[in-house]
């Protein structure tokens, strides 16, 4: 045989068997990648829908449920023929057909087991072949592990197989045509065989998938080289061809991953991420291209969301066994910027068709409002059940079985039972009933009886521990949404004393029968319903009717007069409802039609429980004492109304300023009484203000006031005098031609009082800004003082003998703090730092520890003596600030007693009403005071308005005037204040008021633990401070720790810096030139939120109040601060609380 036919033989079979191999591999490859893509997507839809399935099955919910599986059968997927879900006892539950469930697979159901394969995330359980329909593979897969219900789906082979025949019908008839051509034109190739093969292999070699392929035809070839060219041409078109649908394919499932609803996240076997949809990249807060080869753990940290720890991820397990791996109802996933979701997932590994783990997929949703809505409603339940205990009454919860479920502590502390005894018995056969066959029994019928819906109430016995207890038991039915009874409640109360005040409430009828019928009151009984129960002889006198021709009958058709009807019918409402009509005098009319008006004393009747089941009443007839007092009543109206409804002063004078009348107001304001005033002169109640009291008012001396009103002089009690306006009005003439004047007098003692307070509100305000504008500069000396201090110290720990130099130096600086401190709190600037020394002080326990300080701080001469209230309460103060304010009052006593004397130092609990409270310019509340009293030489009433004025002083060249300012300032700053009380010549009495603290006591006497601070690591750090010796300082001590540090002399020209350099934090003064540090934090956090702020002041003011930051606040350091104290600060804001 010739070469030439022999190489046609030899390509041709050659080029045949690769062509029909090839087609072969192709169609297969695109047949298996076609079910595995249709599998993977029913998986993926089925679990993705598995929760809401759940949900559904649980709520029994099968019409929703049916519609969403006949939406999931149609929605572009034509290969799934059905859906259906089976319940946990094997039922059919719902299905996706619009007809009835077809029969062959209604047969199928009862075989199929209840629980899955736990390994497979689907598990192929049938295969049918239907007619007109072709063949169907079934899959099954388990909705949850908590729910035993499986969800099946069909998908049509045929339909498949149909469309991969389709795609590679054309290739395979182009395959053929080719060979019969080869065949034919092979033994023209022998001359070209050679030459054409060499070009064939040369373009192959130099071929790129999906490049194009060209052999560049010629006539000269051979035509079986110029078939070969063609059919390999072809077949490397097919080839991309169908790499190109692989694609598609792919593209597609990608398509199908986007569009679920849940987050999904793709691996492979190595746990690196391949695939993530947007709903995971929402949830995870990293994008696909960031997320594409990071493992799992790194994109998807989560925790227990009740013991925030962390929670091994189920990547793991799941590419190591195959598992499918469900994570509990408490998994917190931790977003990459911070924010926290509650989310519900599962992991289940990708296979091939040779079950060999490819992959992972990890789906997840996000169930925070459902796990917020379960934790709500679990906190609910824990809250009944602990109200259930806390109750007296028996309360228990029975299910459907009449077994308990439920029951509080009260009935189990009757029989010393515990819950588990009880638990699961059938209520009836409990120790508390089990004495007696026939109350079981009983209790039985009741339970059912509210089984069947209608509840019950009866009193019965039950046994404890004391014996034989009677209680009143009902049993409730609880219903579902659909009416359905699902539970029993049951509810005893004791009526022990019930039952024994019914017997005695006989016998006190007994004796109320006779008190009724012997009492000289008519007495009636009433029924809920206006009508006559009972009355006694008395009433038949008075109104003329028996007993039998009222019983029964209602009260206003017999002796109410139309004109009282209304307001006797209110009066009845009122005791209807225990909310008044008790007392009450109405015109009534007797049998014979005779007018008379009565005085009513009305009771209404409740039982035990609390209602009212009727009234009782005793009547008197004042007719005629009735009338008597009507006509007096009649003749001081007027003038009691006039008089008594003013709050002023009114007096009535004569024309010779003899006082005729004096309300009660005006009794008030003098300490005089009306009987004492009426028939004195005006004079004794009233002096001029700038003269001294004239012998009387003449009726020229009353003329004058008429021009209007005038401050004046008021006496009080014909002793003690107060400040007060005076205004003068003349009244008609009397008829004997008597001229009258109307004199109105108002008090102002509070007025001057309250202008008094201003004024020197005013000079403490005026002087705290200066003294706490001089605490500022003085803080920032010391602050460089201190600091270079604190740097000699670890500079030069080891030069022998410079230890104690600093030492010395650090103990005055902390000196001049604790003065700084105190200009600070005169000033009304409360520091950080001073609230924080605020605690609960019990005054008794503070005065007993200052008692050896007081008695030094004394005389020999001066004795003290201690007045403590018993069970005095606590205040929250600086209890510091408390022990010098004691010692100032002290020291002003013991200058008050040069000679000696007796000091006493008293506490006491008082509550002040409204009035009290607005005289002292407080509020009504209770107070602690503490009163320091001296027997001394007293203060001039002209000078005790002045004493807590700042720089008044009495003793000259030798006090300051600050003392008592300070004492003042303190008073107000604890949201209390101080009184003064001084007779010349018998000794002054402050009392200090402070308002009663209803918290719980905090006082730590603990040692403060120090904590390390960790060095730096070249962080860079800006400081921003107007005052250059404090920004060189805070240079030296962060260098020294290891950080880089750039310096700014004011706000502006930070930001300008901020701009251009890259920093970790930024320590700033508050009080700067042009920008202040509240300002500059604010444009930090706004334009680098993260960017650490640190604001430190030796001086707080209230400027730019609403833009402070809390946080900033509550972390405020204190000028002059120590080295470690900033150091500590830095560390804890750079590295956070670690200071590793």
């Amino acid at each position: 045989m010739r070469l030439s036919t022999r190489l046609s033989i030899i390509v041709f079979s050659l080029g045949l068997t690769i062509t029909v191999l090839n087609l072969y591999a192709v169609r297969h490859e695109v047949l298996q990648q076609q079910t595995h893509t249709h599998r993977i997507f029913a998986e993926t839809l089925v679990r993705t829908m598995a929760s809401v399935v759940a949900d559904d099955v649980i709520n029994g919910d099968k019409e929703q449920l049916t519609q969403m599986l006949q939406v999931a059968q149609n929605y572009k997927n034509n290969s799934i023929e059905y859906l259906y879900v089976i319940d946990r006892e094997g039922h059919l539950f719902a299905h996706s057909y619009d007809t009835d469930f077809p029969k062959f697979l209604n047969k199928q159901i009862a075989k199929y087991p209840s629980t899955l394969n736990g390994s497979r995330p689907i598990n192929l359980v049938a295969q049918y072949n239907i007619e007109n329909r072709g063949l169907i593979y079934e899959y099954a897969v388990a909705l949850t592990p908590s729910l035993s219900g499986q969800m099946h789906l069909g998908l049509n082979q045929t339909k498949i197989q149909v469309a991969v025949n389709t795609a590679s019908k054309k290739t395979l008839f182009f395959g053929m045509v080719l060979s019969m051509l080869f065949t034919l034109l092979a033994w023209l190739a022998t001359r070209y065989v050679v030459r054409p093969i060499e070009q064939i292999s040369t373009t192959l070699q130099n071929y790129q998938p999906g490049g194009s392929i060209d052999f560049s035809f010629k006539q000269s070839d051979a035509l079986d080289i110029q078939t070969l060219k063609y059919s390999l041409k072809e077949a490397f078109n097919s080839r991309d061809y169908y790499e190109n649908l692989l694609k598609q394919r792919e593209q597609d499932l990608e398509v199908t991953l986007s569009s679920i609803g849940d987050a999904v996240i793709t691996t492979d076997e190595q746990g690196h991420v391949t695939r993530m949809n947007h709903v995971a990249e929402t949830l995870t807060g990293w994008s696909i291209e960031e997320a594409q080869g990071q493992t799992v753990k790194t994109i998807f940290p989560i925790i227990n969301a009740s013991t925030k720890e962390p929670i091994p991820n189920p990547v793991e397990k799941v590419l190591e066994t195959g598992e499918t791996v469900y994570l509990s109802n408490h998994t917190t996933l931790i977003s990459k910027e911070g924010d926290e979701y509650q989310i519900a997932d599962s992991a289940a590994a990708i296979r091939d068709v040779n079950n060999n783990i490819l992959g992972m997929v990890l789906v997840f949703n996000d169930v925070t409002e459902q796990y917020e809505l379960r934790q709500a409603a679990l906190q609910a339940q824990q809250q009944v059940e602990k109200a259930f205990n806390d109750m007296q009454t028996m309360v228990a919860v029975l299910d459907t079985d009449f077994r308990v479920t439920f029951i509080n502590n009260t009935p189990l502390e009757s029989l010393s039972l515990k819950a588990e005894d009880v638990i699961g018995k059938e209520f009836w056969m409990n120790d508390w009933f089990t004495y007696n066959s026939a109350l079981q029994k009983t209790i039985q019928s009741d339970c059912i009886e509210a089984f069947n819906g209608r509840k019950t109430l009866r009193d019965i016995e039950i046994m404890t521990n004391n014996g034989v207890l009677a209680l009143q038991i009902g049993f409730h039915p609880i219903r579902d949404e659909n009416n359905k009874v699902t539970q029993l409640v049951a509810e005893g109360v004791d009526v022990s004393v019930r039952k024994h005040l019914e017997t005695e409430m006989r016998a006190s009828m007994q004796h109320l029968q006779l008190y009724r019928e012997q009492t000289p009151l008519a007495a009636i009984e009433w029924s809920i319903d206006f009508e006559v129960v009972n009355w006694n002889k008395a009433a038949e006198l008075m109104f003329g009717y028996t007993l039998k021709e009222v019983e029964g009958r209602n009260f206003s058709d017999m002796i109410l007069p139309e004109s009282a009807v209304i307001d006797v019918d209110k009066i009845w409402q009122g005791l209807m409802t225990n909310t008044g009509g008790k007392n009450s005098r109405n015109e009534n009319v007797t049998k014979e039609g005779k007018i008379i008006l009565c005085e009513w004393y009305n009771n209404p009747l409740i039982n035990e429980s609390g209602q009212v089941i009727g009234a009782v009443s005793l009547v008197r007839d004042i007719t005629q004492e009735h009338a008597s007092q009507q006509a007096l009543m009649k003749s001081e109206q007027e003038q009691r109304d006039i008089l008594d409804t003013l709050r002023d002063g009114i007096i009535t004078l004569s024309e010779t300023g003899v006082i005729q009348s004096f309300n009660r107001a005006a009794e008030h304001l003098f300490g005089v009484s009306s009987v004492e005033a009426i028939g004195q002169n005006i004079s004794i109640l009233v002096r001029e203000k700038d003269e001294g009291q004239p012998e009387g008012y003449s009726q020229a001396n009353a003329m004058c006031l008429l021009a209007g009103s005038r401050e004046a002089v008021g006496v009080y009690k014909k002793n003690t005098t107060f400040p007060m306006r005076l205004t003068l009005a003349e009244l008609p003439v009397s008829a004997n031609g008597q001229h009258r004047f109307a004199c109105s007098c108002q008090d102002l003692t509070e007025i001057k009082s309250q202008q008094a307070q201003i004024q020197r509100a005013q000079k403490m305000d005026a002087l705290g800004k200066l003294v706490g504008g001089i605490a500022h500069d003085y803080n920032n000396m010391l602050g460089v003082i201190l600091g270079y201090t604190s740097l000699m110290e670890m500079k030069f720990s080891n030069v022998k003998g410079l230890q104690k130099y600093i030492g010395n130096i650090s103990q005055a600086g902390e000196r001049a703090r604790q003065l700084t401190k105190r200009m600070l709190a005169f000033s009304k600037q409360k520091s950080t730092e001073a609230e924080a020394e605020a605690e609960a002080v019990d005054v008794n326990s503070l005065v007993d520890d200052q008692k050896d300080l007081i008695n030094k701080s004394l005389t020999a001469m001066i004795t003290v003596h201690y007045q403590l209230c018993d069970s005095l309460g606590l205040i929250w103060i600086d209890k510091s600030e408390l022990e010098d304010t004691l010692l100032n009052l002290v020291i002003n006593a013991k200058h008050a007693m040069p000679d000696g004397g007796q000091l006493t130092v008293s506490t006491g609990a008082v509550h002040l009403s409204q009035i009290e409270a607005e005289m002292l310019g407080l509020t009504e509340n209770d107070y602690i005071t503490l009163s320091v009293k001296d027997n001394g030489c007293g203060i001039d009433k002209d000078i005790v308005d002045f004493i807590f004025d700042p720089f008044f002083t009495t003793k000259g060249i030798d006090g300051t005037g600050l003392g008592l300012s300070q004492v003042y300032g303190f008073a107000g700053r604890s949201g209390g204040t101080i009184k003064v009380y001084s007779e010349k010549g018998l000794g002054s009495e402050f009392t200090l008021y402070f308002p009663l603290y209803r918290g719980e006591e905090r006082n730590d006497t603990g040692p403060i633990e120090v904590k390390p601070y960790r060095q730096g690591e070249g962080q860079a750090i800006l400081v921003v401070d107007d005052e250059p010796a404090l920004r060189k300082l805070a240079l030296e001590i962060l260098t020294l720790a290891g950080y880089q540090v750039l310096l700014a002399r004011n706000g502006n020209e930070a930001i300008e810096m901020l701009a251009t350099t890259k920093f970790d934090l930024v320590l700033s003064d508050v009080i700067m030139p042009q920008m202040d540090g509240y300002q500059l934090a604010k444009h930090i956090k706004e334009n680098y939120p993260s960017i650490k702020v640190q604001l430190a002041t030796g001086f707080s003011s209230n400027r730019h109040s609403a833009m402070k930051d809390k946080s900033l606040q509550n972390n405020m350091m204190y000028k002059p601060y120590r080295t470690g104290e900033l150091l500590r600060r830095v560390s804890t804001l750079i590295y956070g609380n670690d200071d590793d």
